[in-house]
């Protein structure tokens, strides 16, 4: 054991190490851990520097370990199985008097976050909470995966085996515009317009870089239908969306129930066809993500994921 004399210091690479070693494939591991491939390698190869030993053999089949990696292996299993046993210990006594430490897109504060804290402190006074924003439903569930946030509530996302979702409500997207330009431009909201028709016509606004499915941005859906967007506005976020929209400026691409609250209440629907692509923007997805910490603290989990789904109803 004296190879391994120097890993003291390093013992934040072994998550990283026993993973490649349970899938037997720094690819898939990687998936796994929301981590780049080559960052995921350089972690198991600075490993091997600090203990002078080979604890892989490399192949086109992925990953398996050498004598010495089973070693490590083994007390790799040891050590994050001990870890888990003085978390579960110390968390069952002290979980119920931290922070509930929350996460989201931006979109969802101001529909959410009031209502969800005044009936948390209706039914129990002692509940605290902190609350992040992230862009990125990925970058929300990584911090799960490392304990800086204990419920995300996250758009679509990837599920993994180290966090537990739950889904909260579903939405679509449709075109909007204001009354002001429905009257000023003679639009019949009720008569389908083709995007292509949309796009040539009028002021076409959206968010590129926001989800729409599970796997793609509304810029990678609307790339689909081959249609030039070059004079479109694309803007950041759904909030811009929406004020430009209640600036009467031109027609825009909004999830139906999740951006309610942003809309004026002069703003209705109007029909477009997407031609080909019309399934393009179907479901939309708001799941709760969480892990360990919040299993822990099962009655005010199962108080949030109830509430959460009652909001948005």
């Amino acid at each position: 054991m004296r190879k391994f004399s120097n890993l003291t210091w390093h013992l934040q690479k072994i998550p990283h190490f026993y993973t490649a070693a349970k899938y037997g494939s720094i690819r898939l591991a990687a998936k796994h851990l929301m981590i780049s491939q080559p960052s995921l390698s350089k972690s198991i190869q600075s490993l091997e520097e600090i203990c002078s030993v080979k604890l892989f053999l490399r192949g086109r089949g992925g990953v398996r370990l050498t004598a010495e990696g089973k070693i490590l292996f083994q007390f790799s299993e040891s050590l994050l199985k001990a870890t888990d046993d003085v978390s579960h210990s110390l968390g069952d006594e002290n979980a119920k008097n931290l922070p509930i430490r929350f996460a989201t897109h931006e979109l969802f504060v101001p529909r959410i976050f009031p209502h969800l804290q005044v009936g948390l402190n209706q039914q129990d006074s002692s509940i605290k909470y902190s609350l992040i924003t992230e862009t990125s439903s990925s970058a929300m569930i990584r911090k799960i995966m490392d304990s800086e946030v204990d419920i995300g509530l996250v758009v679509e996302g990837q599920p993994t085996k180290l966090v537990q979702r739950h889904k909260l409500a579903t939405d679509s997207y449709q075109c909007f515009a204001s009354r002001t330009f429905i009257k000023k431009h003679k639009i019949k909201p009720t008569k389908p317009l083709g995007l292509d028709e949309l796009v040539d016509g009028f002021p076409f606004i959206f968010a590129p870089d926001v989800t729409a499915t599970s796997t793609k941005t509304i810029d990678q859906c609307l790339s689909l239908t081959n249609i030039d967007l070059s004079s479109a506005y694309k803007v950041t976020s759904i909030e811009s969306v929406s004020a430009l929209v209640n600036g009467h400026l031109g027609i825009g691409l909004l999830p139906n129930r999740f951006s309610q609250h942003l809309r004026n209440s002069d703003i209705e629907s109007i029909k477009v066809n997407f031609g080909d692509n019309k399934n393009t923007f179907g479901a939309l997805t708001l799941y709760a993500y969480f892990g360990e910490s919040m299993l822990k603290r099962r009655k005010h989990l199962d108080l949030i994921l109830k509430m959460t789904s009652k909001i948005l109803e």
